[in-house]
């Protein structure tokens, strides 16, 4: 809904603005949303997210101090997802809407189970048919002005494994084509054709969000066991990722308005795909400055000490309590003393006790083993704004550039579809870092990551995720290699084909297929004057076909 907002009226202005404030605290300022940039707007995000932040940490002591610290810190973003979500409902009487007119997605679904079954019926049968090669004439326009290049001008012969093989997936679904017995048109399939040839790239992004996923999980980690005092002040953990929306703030308009059109101006245009593997070559570099960290932290941490050990329970890192070190305290929990908790590191070895003075049945405390009190190092926890200021610089070349590649390399119809199979490698590459977790941690005498960071091996984990993500930039050079862009004409051509075959062309008092899109890729021609018009959120309505032209700045 922010995407280009044209309308007079201020109400989804003022619900982008509460919904912006809100989604720092929710998520994070540099959340993919397509926005225009706004360096006030962007300043009131990172303000806010630092703010929720602190709040989490220190709380409000009006409002319960510490121990209620994250609830008023949630309570702020839920209060302004509200707002901000009533404030957009509440226009919906001036927003345009269209009718549905069926689902791209199970239409797709549908073309790719005809063209299996064909396929696995075919070679049962022993052989295929003489017109089953790719792109035999039904090329969209084919010695016609479609606007089709001769380079790329075939709709039917790109893709990421090859054109006429008889193993590749547009071989497969041609199968489902109605020139070759399918059920479906020529326009539909080639739409499922050309959302298949991107889908190697969904899997070269899944170890990216895996190192993004760092700044939440072991950044946070390595920062616990760091100084966190600036002078008279404790800087908050979770504040450290302002640094990486810093990055952004400042270098996404470097970027855009400054090296890239420096670059083109000296003969060198960066396309998309080298932008991604830009991202991934960053967040390659961000891991292994995390490694060098850890290993700079851990030869100056203090030595481990006990909860006897004065100095110890002095430096124990902010993120642990020294309640859970505690063997005196164990020992009234074991007793049974009311109101008591377990210390969660201490644990019995054996079953000797005594008698208190009270009357009270204790273990004995050479049958009470706790764990070493985890130590602070004394190096401060700005040591690591340079780690997320390069995921940062990585977001900005990786995370928008794969939104802007899945977005102008699918048909007008499928690019929601794409732009959400995008996204889902975020949750993703979340789950490839859990199996990961596992297996460093599979030796109990020896994890990895344990609760004392000081005791395992953080560095080594750094390097394997950064090892990771040079094979997959191997894979990424493969995959990118000889891939051919489709240009904007291209695919208005297919989608205008679709209106055709649909019977619909030309039709101004119905929707067409690809009419809705054009709409709201910013068509002035189609939309009144009280219509809210929505712009391309990558081109805007520029019309240039050239894929590496200036990406939208996407925060």
């Amino acid at each position: 809904m922010c995407a280009g907002y044209s309308s007079a009226e201020s109400e989804p202005e003022v619900a982008c603005l509460l919904l912006w404030l809100c989604f720092p605290a929710c998520l994070h300022p540099h959340t993919p949303v397509l926005l225009p940039i706004s360096p006030s707007l962007l300043s009131l995000a990172i303000f806010a997210y630092t703010l929720v932040a602190y709040i989490c940490q220190s709380g409000i002591p009006a409002l319960g101090g510490v121990e209620w610290g994250f609830f008023v810190g949630y309570m702020i973003p839920c209060v302004m997802m509200i707002l901000g979500t009533a404030i957009f409902v509440s226009g919906r009487e001036k927003y345009v809407s269209y009718p549905p007119r069926g689902s791209v997605l199970s239409t797709s679904f549908m073309v790719i189970r005809e063209a299996l079954s064909k396929a696995l019926n075919s070679r049962g049968g022993g052989g295929r048919t003489a017109d089953t090669t790719v792109g035999s004439g039904s090329g969209l326009g084919s010695g016609s002005g479609s606007g089709s290049s001769s380079a790329s001008g075939s709709l039917d012969s790109s893709g990421a494994g090859g054109s006429g093989s008889g193993t590749s997936p547009e071989y497969v679904l041609d199968r489902a084509c109605v020139d070759h017995g399918g059920s479906f048109s020529r326009t539909q399939v080639q739409g499922v054709k050309l959302v298949a040839r991107l889908t190697p790239f969904l899997l070269a992004l899944v170890p990216f969000w895996g190192i993004y996923s760092q700044m939440s999980t072991a950044f946070q980690n390595q920062g616990c066991q760091m100084d966190l005092q600036l002078g008279a002040t404790t800087v908050p953990i979770s504040a450290l990722n302002l640094f990486d929306s810093l990055a952004i703030v400042v270098f996404v308009p470097l970027f855009d308005q400054y090296l890239f059109p420096a670059l083109k101006r000296r003969g060198y245009s960066v396309s998309i795909l080298q932008r991604m593997g830009a991202g991934f070559l960053f967040s390659l570099m961000a891991m292994l400055l995390a490694a060098w960290v850890e290993v700079y932290r851990l030869d100056t941490a203090p030595a481990a000490g006990g909860y006897d050990d004065a100095a110890a329970r002095d430096n124990i890192t902010p993120c642990q309590s020294i309640d859970d070190y505690n063997p005196y305290q164990y020992q009234e929990w074991q007793a049974g003393v009311s109101g008591v908790s377990q210390p969660l590191y201490c644990s019995q070895t054996c079953d000797a006790t005594f008698q208190s003075p009270s009357g009270l049945v204790l273990l004995n405390s050479t049958c009470i083993s706790c764990e070493d009190i985890p130590q602070m190092s004394p190096i401060s926890i700005l040591w690591q704004v340079p780690q997320f200021a390069f995921v940062g610089m990585s977001e900005i070349l990786a995370s928008v550039a794969s939104l802007e590649f899945f977005y102008t390399q699918a048909p007008l119809a499928m690019r929601s579809v794409t732009q959400a199979l995008s996204l889902c490698t975020t949750a993703f590459g979340s789950f490839l870092v859990i199996p990961l977790v596992l297996l460093v941690n599979s030796n109990p005498n020896d994890p990895w990551l344990p609760a004392n960071l000081n005791d395992g091996h953080l560095a080594d984990y750094f390097v394997v995720l950064a090892a990771l993500m040079a094979v997959n930039l191997v894979y990424f050079h493969h995959i990118s290699k000889g891939y051919e862009y489709k240009s904007e004409r291209e695919l208005k051509a297919l989608d205008e084909e679709d209106g055709r075959a649909d019977g619909r062309a030309g039709a101004d008092a119905e929707t067409q297929p690809g009419q809705v899109e054009r709409r709201l890729l910013g068509d002035s021609s189609s939309s009144s004057g009280n219509e809210v018009e929505l712009t391309d959120p990558v081109r805007g309505n520029n019309e240039d076909d050239s894929s590496t032209s200036a990406n939208p700045l996407l925060v």
